[in-house]
């Protein structure tokens, strides 16, 4: 049965994340930025799932896929503008980290 937690989610434009991979990610849709500073202010684990549509802007949950990977906020950089922020995360599965 699978394991329910609560992770906050960022949809991301018909992106995949493979698990334990470093992976460097800009970020600029207003929703996915407060996930992440969200994440950043408890364990830093994110939900990183992709949209079916990348047109879409503001993504309903039937937009989105229902798998996806949990990742760990290793560093978030805030860019001049505040438009859009980078972010490195590892994805990981189970228990690695």
């Amino acid at each position: 049965m699978p394991r329910k937690e609560d992770t906050d989610v960022a949809s991301e434009r018909c992106i995949g994340f493979p698990p334990h991979m470093v992976i460097h990610l800009d970020v600029g849709r207003s929703s996915s930025i407060e996930a992440l500073e969200k994440a950043m202010l408890g364990d830093s684990k994110i939900f990183l799932v992709a949209q079916k549509d990348a047109k879409i802007d503001l993504p309903e949950p039937e937009d989105i896929y229902t798998v996806g990977t949990v990742s760990r906020i290793k560093q978030m950089i805030k860019l001049p503008g505040g438009g859009s922020s980078a972010f490195w995360l590892k994805a990981y599965n189970g228990g690695a980290k």
